[in-house]
């Protein structure tokens, strides 16, 4: 399950009296664009620290975002967030003073994923405590309870199906072998180590086996 979150910023393009790499006039760019017109983000690098142009639907670059915002921006976003971005021209300033400007509206949709017991994931590191999620202690009596129950009710149905008798001398059985698969075990360390790890698996089995047909047969409810 995903959730949206949406953030709007609204910040004015700088670098506009500039001339581009290709040398298109910015201002030039500026002159033909509307009110409304919708405009992209590109992630770039200036000086090893992120930088974003602002450019048309044909590419052509209008200025950039303020440094202030982009480390706004990329503290709480990846590039390729902000890159995805909504852009919208919200006015053209400056036309009566000989130098374009623009007043743009970022708008950023950013998935908030939940974990699986429901808890919002988000990109944000939480400024104080009361941000912070508190998750309640876990109370494991029930699941321990649960256990409990399952375990006597296996000895119960031991019981029930082969009698304390019958338990009790499986339990002796299991026991001997368990004495014999422990010697073997350990001579077997002496010449062979697969040898030694086969008795030593049937050391355990038989160990098990033989703790169970005992309490098995000593259950009373």
């Amino acid at each position: 399950m995903g959730l949206y979150t949406e953030d709007e910023y609204k910040t004015k393009i700088v670098g506009v009296t500039f001339k581009n790499d290709d040398g298109t006039n910015r201002q030039d760019i500026i002159e033909s664009c509307t009110e409304g017109e919708s405009l992209s983000l590109e992630h770039y690098y200036f000086k090893d620290e992120d930088a974003f142009k602002v450019t048309n639907v044909y590419g052509e670059v209008l200025g950039n975002l303020k440094k202030e915002l982009t480390e706004r921006l990329t503290e709480k976003y990846d590039p390729g967030t902000i890159e995805a971005a909504d852009v919208e021209i919200l006015n053209i300033t400056g036309e009566d003073k000989g130098t374009l400007g623009v007043n743009i509206k970022i708008t950023i949709t950013d998935l908030l994923s939940d974990d699986s017991d429901g808890n919002i994931i988000t990109n944000e590191v939480p400024s104080t405590p009361s941000d912070c999620f508190y998750e309640k202690p876990v109370d494991v009596q029930p699941a321990a309870s649960s256990i409990q129950e399952t375990v006597e009710n296996n000895y119960k149905m031991l019981r029930d199906k082969y009698g304390a008798n019958k338990l009790k001398c499986y339990s002796i059985v299991f026991k001997v072998i368990f004495i014999i698969c422990l010697l073997f075990t350990l001579f077997a360390l002496l010449f062979s180590i697969p040898f030694a790890i086969i008795f030593g698996i049937l050391t355990f089995i038989s160990f098990k086996y033989s703790s169970l047909y005992k309490k098995a047969s000593n259950y009373s409810e």
